[in-house]
């Protein structure tokens, strides 16, 4: 199995942990399915780009040498969605903050 290539050009750093485990879980689950897919015509594998400013903004997408690698890679990914239409989807974890009205009481 190889090993996907991540291109961070991401420029947050409040949140840059929590970045870094979304992209982490992103890496586990597209790399088995990316596994032994190349360019037909110029033998490179497809990478990652990282970029954003938060969290929220983050946006992760593909880094490939031509458009026929990018069809096959996004055709794979999209086989993986349809397979888990089932399985729930975890919303971002939003930390506790109490309201402040109960504070001043």
């Amino acid at each position: 199995m190889y090993m996907i290539e991540v291109k961070w050009e991401y420029e947050g750093s409040y949140e840059r942990q929590a970045v870094q485990a979304v992209v982490e879980r992103v890496v586990r689950r597209v790399q088995p399915v990316l596994n032994g897919v190349c360019c037909p015509f110029h033998g490179r594998k497809a990478g990652l780009r990282v970029r954003g400013h938060t969290l929220s903004s983050l946006d992760i997408s593909f880094v490939t040498c031509c458009q026929a690698l990018l069809d096959e890679a996004n055709d794979r990914i999209s086989d993986i969605r349809h397979s888990d239409r089932n399985r729930s989807r975890r919303k971002s974890a939003v930390p506790y903050l109490p309201d402040r009205r109960q504070l001043l009481r």
